[in-house]
């Protein structure tokens, strides 16, 4: 009986340690330009220089969140700060990798001046995944998500939807791609949120190597360009 325990005790630590004896390390991902592209240059370069293999699997900003949060990957390549709050199992390696600005997108030119507590009684929509939109759209009357930036903004177009909260850049690419000359971003809907890496619980004692290592890449970017994280 002490055998078998001290055989299952070991697999157990082995596997919790799989990561830091050098073996993959597979994280989800989303399609996010400017954002994850970003991040994983700076996790290719940090995972290296711990002798770490880096696999991303890209996916719906939805389906991302439950690979990782189920364990099938082994955490998030970057998510907003609150889904360490929100999903516990998931670990913040506490580095903001970047910054980003959010706004809500209307077409409606009578809610120009208004806040955002007028506009509760609204129709508002967000990216199904992104904890940030959701974050944003909670409270409003009605609140659609869609797995794609370009439902929502079909939908602003055909006018189901009052406002859609997405990343500026984003938003900047949909409006184009939409021919969307009256659509613009709402000043009291600007939010700028800080952006970190994940890892799943099993991997917690590597984390604080995953953020010396990660502060390293960002103070020789630093050096390299004059500009912190954004």
């Amino acid at each position: 009986m002490c055998t078998k325990r001290l055989i299952c005790l070991l697999a157990g630590f082995l596997l919790a340690t799989a990561a830091s004896a050098g073996e993959r390390i597979v994280l989800s991902g989303f399609e996010a330009p400017g954002l994850t592209p970003v991040a994983v240059g700076y996790l290719q370069k940090a995972y290296s220089s711990l002798g770490i293999e880096l696999e991303i699997v890209e996916n719906t900003p939805s389906r991302a969140l439950v690979e990782s949060t189920s364990g099938k990957t082994d955490g998030e390549v970057i998510r907003i700060g609150s889904v360490g709050d929100r999903y516990p199992i998931l670990v913040r390696v506490d580095v903001p990798l970047l910054s980003v600005v959010a706004y809500g997108y209307t077409n409606r030119a009578d809610l120009k001046d208004k806040s955002l507590e007028d506009l509760k009684s609204l129709r508002a929509g967000h990216v199904r995944g992104a904890v940030f939109g959701e974050m944003a759209a909670s409270g409003f009357a009605e609140v659609w998500s869609a797995e794609e930036p370009e439902q929502l903004f079909l939908m602003l177009k055909q006018k189901r939807l009052d406002l859609v909260f997405v990343r500026e850049l984003r938003a900047k690419e949909m409006i184009e791609r939409f021919g969307l000359e009256d659509a613009y971003s709402l000043p009291s809907s600007r939010k700028e949120y800080a952006f970190y890496h994940y890892l799943h619980e099993r991997h917690r004692d590597l984390v604080p190597r995953v953020e010396e290592a990660l502060r390293a890449v960002l103070s020789d970017e630093d050096k390299d360009t004059g500009d912190g994280p954004s």
